[in-house]
């Protein structure tokens, strides 16, 4: 009897030198693959690999960790794998230049099992947030231009053809990612929370609600200076009146401008990983 095909457990990639690290990660996350490569490797070994998550030992690459951290931050086809470091130098200017570079998380050294999870725990909702936007950003589909795009869950190409005319024509226009601390023990519903949120944008304005809390907003016409304001006011409004965490990342367009949409939805992701990572309101992607 053929046993039927079952989905794989997530695959962390672990990136170290050390045989006592491979043994703990299988041992304290057992719902997870656990695959090991030394720290010689290259981006190409962790490409055929394919990893859910990447988890880099910095104890014998001290002197390149920043280095390999941004190259692995540039390659496509990792912007959505949480990257995570294990490191004993815990120093405030050594784990913001990791956030800087796109490090969503510090495992801290010596091991430590309920560090490990919380980390790998919270890497999980950082990569659920990209995978809500991603699916915007690579489901754009044809479909009549009399839907109201504002309550469509995916991005509709025909109705985004003003938006496409704005980029050709390098025109201002600006993207919100939103994503807010939305839970069933909250006083407010989703849907009062979404309808707080059209009131402080303009009615014409694209609003797509990703469920969760999470929502993407398209600005038209709209540049920069007056989108931090629209993010600013949104986040009084959110705050003030309904006490619920909200954290907001823009992308603009910008000098050289944008060729597409897609690149604008994932500035406006990062940005908005790394206001939830840094702990604030608001961050822009510059």
């Amino acid at each position: 009897m053929v046993e039927e095909n079952r989905p794989q457990n997530p695959l962390i990639l672990l990136i170290t030198d050390s045989s006592y690290y491979p043994v703990f990660f299988r041992h304290h996350l057992i719902d997870y693959q656990t695959s090991v490569i030394p720290s010689s490797f290259t981006i190409k070994e962790i490409e055929k690999i394919s990893p859910n998550y990447i988890v880099i030992d910095d104890q014998n690459l001290k002197d390149s960790i920043l280095t390999i951290c941004l190259k692995i931050g540039e390659q496509k086809s990792f912007h959505h794998i949480p990257l995570l470091v294990i490191s004993g130098n815990l120093k405030k200017p050594y784990l913001k230049q990791l956030t800087e570079l796109g490090v969503n998380g510090v495992i801290q050294e010596p091991l430590n099992a309920s560090d490990l999870i919380t980390q790998i725990t919270s890497a999980k909702q950082y990569n659920k947030v990209e995978e809500k936007l991603d699916s915007i950003a690579f489901s754009i589909i044809e479909h009549s231009s009399s839907a109201d795009l504002r309550q469509r869950p995916l991005l509709n190409k025909n109705l985004l053809d003003p938006i496409y005319k704005t980029i050709k024509e390098k025109k201002t226009l600006s993207l919100l990612a939103v994503a807010i601390e939305y839970s069933d023990r909250h006083e407010f519903t989703e849907r009062q929370i979404t309808e707080t949120i059209k009131r402080v944008i303009k009615e014409s304005s694209p609003l797509l609600s990703l469920g969760g809390g999470k929502y993407l907003l398209v600005l038209d016409q709209t540049g920069l200076k007056e989108a931090t304001f629209i993010a600013e006011t949104l986040r009084d409004v959110i705050d003030h009146t309904m006490h619920i965490t909200i954290a907001i990342g823009i992308s603009s367009q910008k000098k050289p401008p944008y060729a597409n949409i897609h690149d604008m939805i994932f500035d406006a992701k990062k940005a908005l990983l790394n206001a939830q990572k840094k702990g604030t309101s608001i961050e822009i992607s510059l």
